[in-house]
């Protein structure tokens, strides 16, 4: 009965109305819906057969359910998402496209790549890898260091190895200047959380309880991070209620979620 129901209140809306919607790509890649599913549809394919407007909602960017399992707080880049989905939206013909966030500066670099991509389609995959390397540099050393690492970090979130991360945050960590732009010292600093992070991970999961007190106490270096070990509490509990839960999620994802995830 969807499909039916879905197309009844499209024909039915007065006809100045734009849809905004996930695509059947995204739902399929991000979500795991199967495209060929009976009562799924695309509002996207239904609304050119229609003569309707619609726009891509692009959610595989900060999906807000579940919140911080698929490590939102962490530069986690999605340019190859980014891309497919921009090929998908433009095979359909829709109006246009939309994204949102709730994630912190870290996440810098979806941002510019869903950005800067909206502004012009045309651009290719490593002409936004240029892009954004110069944006986050302020030399040509600096250039030529940080724009293998994002090519390198999106290949981190494809296969989870960690020497595709330490190559990363080495690449930031020597391409910091004292003019460095925000947005790099702050790429820089979610690196080191992740980092951090993906070490825990690593470590057998009966040795993990003793390697949190002092995560807990490496987080306070970190600006952005901060907020995980000041709950207003006293030391114990900002632990077991603030942060353990959030590190239980973040391992889960980084052992066994795919990059989409």
């Amino acid at each position: 009965q969807m499909p039916h129901i879905q197309r009844k209140v499209l024909d039915d809306m007065p006809k100045d109305v734009v849809f905004l919607d996930l695509t059947k790509n995204q739902l399929d890649e991000c979500i795991g819906w199967p495209t060929d599913h009976p009562e799924q549809i695309d509002i996207h394919e239904t609304c050119v057969q229609r003569g309707r407007k619609s726009i891509n909602f692009m959610f595989f960017m900060d999906r807000e359910f579940g919140m911080l399992d698929h490590v939102n707080c962490f530069p986690k880049p999605f340019l190859d998402m980014t891309m497919s989905e921009f090929r998908y939206t433009e095979s359909l013909d829709v109006y246009g496209v939309s994204a949102y966030r709730l994630a912190p500066p870290g996440r810098f670099l979806s941002d510019f790549y869903f950005m800067r991509k909206s502004w012009n389609p045309d651009l290719s995959r490593e002409e936004l890898i240029r892009e954004a390397a110069a944006f986050l540099t302020t030399d040509h050393e600096g250039l030529n260091r940080i724009e293998p690492a994002l090519g390198r970090l999106e290949q981190y979130w494809e296969r989870r190895t960690r020497s595709d991360l330490e190559f990363v945050v080495e690449a930031f960590r020597a391409a910091k200047r004292p003019d460095s732009p925000n947005e790099h010292t702050q790429t820089l600093e979610a690196l080191e959380v992740l980092e951090l992070i993906d070490e825990f991970a690593r470590r057998p999961e009966e040795e993990r309880d003793d390697h949190v007190y002092p995560l807990f106490q490496a987080l306070k270096a970190f600006p952005l991070y901060r907020g995980l070990t000041s709950a207003g509490y006293w030391e114990p509990r900002t632990i077991n209620m603030h942060l353990k839960p959030r590190l239980d999620i973040w391992v889960g994802n980084i052992l066994t979620k795919s990059y989409n995830e």
